[in-house]
Parts: structure tokens; C-alpha cells; sequence
């Protein structure tokens, strides 16, 4: 019974939380001012040469399309290019279900979220975690030998600031597009 309080609690927390979160808060707008509607194109050049790329984005992102995310990727000046452009696009699943698809070549990754527009993560919570674990620890579609997608059981994830094991030496980290 003690653990069901505890964990009773947390949601009562977290859901607190997020009554007084804004998604669209002006000050952080107003931070990211500078930042808008500038090409990252010449750091995913630069990031592919020296470590994993994901480029990931709701299917239903009005703000980063994907047909405008496939257009620059194409133009990206590396030496693998050709082979990414080439690649096939493997069906995703998580739970069974169809979660999205993935393109992959080398370092660089490329994932479609089905569901999800511009804030993929909140949009697609269940199928956003595992997706990270798996690029990270290159395991299911993002594995250099498996095929097909293991399917694991995901129901949320477990915290909003655990962002999951990372290798020192390499430091993956995704480059967010949505």
C-alpha cells in the first residue's frame, strides 16, 4: 500500500507541474528570437563527420516539414550521402504498432514519427522514449546488424529529465528538428 501512495503522489506532482508549464512561454520565445529560421545545415554537415546524427520529426509537423527536411538533407555535403539517400526506409514499430519509419546510413539517422507534428515528444511520448534508447545504445533499427524492430513494452517515460546512458567517448546526442 506505502508504494501506491508514493507513486499516487508523483502523479499528483507531475500533473501539477504541467498545469503551470507553457509550451509558448514569450520569454523563451523571445531568447530564441535570434535563433529562427536559420539553416543548421553547415553543424549536421560538420556532426556527421565526427559523430551520430538523429534527425527526427512528427509527420504532422506544420513548422519543420517533412518534405523541407528531406529537401536540405539532400543537399548535405558528406561523403555518405549517396548511400543515405539510397537507403530504405524500415517500418518502425513499438508495442505492435506502427510507430513510424526509419532511414539510416552510417551515422546519420532520419525518423518519422507517425502521430507527431511539431513537439514530438509530447505529441508521441510512448514511441519518442524508446526511440532515443535505441539510437543511443545503437540497438533495433539503429543497429549495424538487426533488421527488424524488437518489439519492448513502453507505457511513458519514467522522467522528464532523465536523458538516458550516454558513451563518453562518443557523446551521441540528437539534433532535435521539431
Amino acid at each position: 500500500m506505502r508504494k501506491w501512495r508514493l507513486a499516487t503522489n508523483a502523479r499528483s506532482k507531475v500533473l501539477r507541474c504541467f498545469n503551470n508549464y507553457d509550451l509558448c512561454r514569450n520569454d523563451v520565445a523571445a531568447a530564441l528570437h535570434d535563433d529562427f529560421m536559420k539553416s543548421v545545415k553547415f553543424m549536421v554537415e560538420f556532426l556527421v563527420k565526427k559523430s551520430k546524427v538523429l534527425l527526427y520529426q512528427g509527420h504532422f509537423d506544420l513548422r519543420d516539414s517533412l518534405l523541407s527536411t528531406e529537401a536540405w538533407v539532400k543537399t548535405i555535403k558528406s561523403e555518405g550521402l549517396s548511400q543515405f539517400l539510397m537507403a530504405k526506409r524500415e517500418v518502425w514499430r513499438v508495442n505492435g504498432e506502427r510507430a513510424g519509419h526509419v532511414q539510416k546510413w552510417g551515422d546519420l539517422s532520419h525518423v518519422v514519427v507517425l502521430g507527431a507534428g511539431h513537439l514530438v515528444p509530447t505529441d508521441q511520448a510512448v514511441s519518442s522514449q524508446p526511440k532515443m534508447e535505441d539510437w543511443i545504445l545503437e540497438r533495433a533499427l539503429f543497429g549495424h546488424e538487426e533488421k527488424e524492430f524488437v518489439s519492448l513494452h513502453f507505457s511513458a517515460p519514467s522522467s522528464c529529465n532523465d536523458q538516458g546512458p550516454t558513451d563518453p567517448k562518443k557523446g551521441p546526442r540528437p539534433l532535435m528538428t521539431s
